[in-house]
């Protein structure tokens, strides 16, 4: 345990944290490009409380969106006191001026026309999305929309080298009125560009050119509209194209969306359908509904189902003593090596040094005590395979390391079996080949 000494040293930054964390949880959000706003000259008013800087940014149409929901349009000007925004001041015919304190105020933005974005068309960015074109968008209530489009942020993904968007501009004319669309609120959009059309598709809570998405890995490739069907029972299966959802920390899709052939889209969890499956580069992927989410099939057939158990209960001894006694071996040596400088009859120290020797047992203590709950709570498993028999309704467990002789077994219970050569017997067996096993057991069953 840390003594009162050390907690209050270690909770001071935690409790700052927390302090600005709370702040941020309440920032409002600005909806517009920072160079729109024109910020005056401050005003300094000094007192015997201390010195303040008022600056206010010139007053142009634009909005504010409260914490109710509500949206109040006017012509808008921010208030900052020392560099901090404090007030939102918004004048309009209706309820002539009001002051917004800052807390109360969720969202502010500017409304521009095309021409205060692009600097009377001298400005060119060099992420083409951002750029205005004619084009049109489809909004998730599916309305479309004609006009000239364009999308306010753009994203790198380092990782995957692409570039995404988020937030739409959209105007029905050159001189018009710019409105907002956040991307959740599109289903679709296309900029039209020497003639061709540039369609943007959903991608990592924005969009993305489409002509990019073959640069995407497979798995993340499910996250977009693919060609495929979902059944609903055994006897209701629907044909459209399904993108799956995924969840911020879950492991597997909790669930689809789903487009009909005649464009209507449908939500559905995984506790609603049996299974769906996609069309990838050419290959169909299988998942089967689960409490867990939606699995991923290593083979689907007519009688057969194959997956990795998300759950595995098969504990693997050797391999979970190993990882415990390894805990507690790396915990023993680190715990030593921060004693070993200490001079324990060593009398005269200087504070300084007092405290240091102080921290290093404390840190050395609590070394230790993460190798003890390790090893306390390190369970290694076997990896699992179910195999799902659909005639029957029935799950076989299939362990890795017993993967063979499971599956000879299950092979056996075809007669055309007995009449394969070794070889042959021992092909089928192999984990490597598993699909060629399946398929060949499923045609064996459907002959008997």
């Amino acid at each position: 345990m840390l003594s009162k000494k050390y907690t209050v040293k270690l909770l001071k930054p935690v409790f700052i944290i927390f302090l600005l964390s709370c702040h941020f949880l309440t920032a409002q959000k600005n909806d517009s490009p920072e160079e729109l706003y024109e910020w005056r000259n401050g005003i300094t008013k000094t007192t015997n409380k201390g010195t303040w800087v008022n600056t206010y940014t010139k007053a142009r149409p634009g909005y504010v969106i409260l914490n109710s929901g509500e949206k109040v349009r006017g012509t808008l000007q921010l208030k900052k006191v020392n560099d901090v925004i404090e007030n939102f001041i918004v004048e309009n015919k209706t309820h002539g001026k009001k002051i917004f304190v800052s807390d109360s105020v969720s969202h502010y933005g500017i409304t521009p026309i095309i021409s205060d974005i692009t600097n009377d068309g001298t400005k060119i960015f060099d992420e083409d999305g951002r750029n205005f074109y004619k084009g049109w968008l489809i909004t998730k209530d599916n309305i479309r929309l004609d006009g000239y489009v364009a999308f306010v942020e753009s994203k790198k993904d380092n990782k995957r080298n692409l570039v995404w968007y988020d937030k739409v501009y959209f105007s029905e004319d050159e001189k018009g009125e710019l409105k907002l669309f956040y991307s959740d609120e599109i289903k679709e959009l296309v900029q039209l560009k020497y003639s061709k059309e540039i369609m943007y598709i959903r991608y990592n809570k924005g969009f993305i050119n489409s002509a990019e998405i073959n640069r995407v890995k497979t798995e993340e490739q499910f996250n977009f509209y693919k060609k495929g069907s979902v059944t609903v029972t055994k006897n209701s299966v629907l044909h459209g194209e399904i993108a799956q959802v995924m969840g911020d920390t879950s492991t597997f899709c909790k669930a689809i969306l789903f487009k009909a052939e005649s464009g209507i889209e449908s939500k559905f969890n995984s506790n609603e359908i049996e299974a769906f499956n996609q069309e990838v580069n050419g290959k169909k992927y299988f998942f089967k509904s689960t409490e867990l989410g939606f699995i991923p099939l290593m083979f689907s057939g007519n009688v057969y189902d194959l997956y990795k158990n998300p759950k595995p209960s098969s504990v693997n001894t050797k391999a979970t003593k190993i990882t415990q006694v390894s805990s507690l071996l790396v915990s023993l040596l680190i715990s030593t090596a921060l004693l070993s400088d200490i001079d324990v009859a060593k009398k005269e120290t200087s504070l300084q040094e007092q405290n240091k020797n102080a921290m290093k047992l404390e840190l050395a203590n609590s070394v230790n005590e993460i190798g003890s709950s390790i090893y306390e709570n390190t369970v290694i498993y076997y990896e699992e395979y179910i195999l799902y028999n659909k005639l029957n309704n029935e799950n076989t467990i299939i362990l890795e390391k017993d993967f063979e002789k499971r599956m000879g077994a299950i092979l056996k219970s075809c007669h055309a079996y007995s009449k394969l050569s070794k070889e042959q017997k021992n092909n089928l067996a192999n984990i490597d080949a598993i699909t060629e096993s399946l398929e060949w057991l499923e045609k064996c069953t459907s002959f008997q």
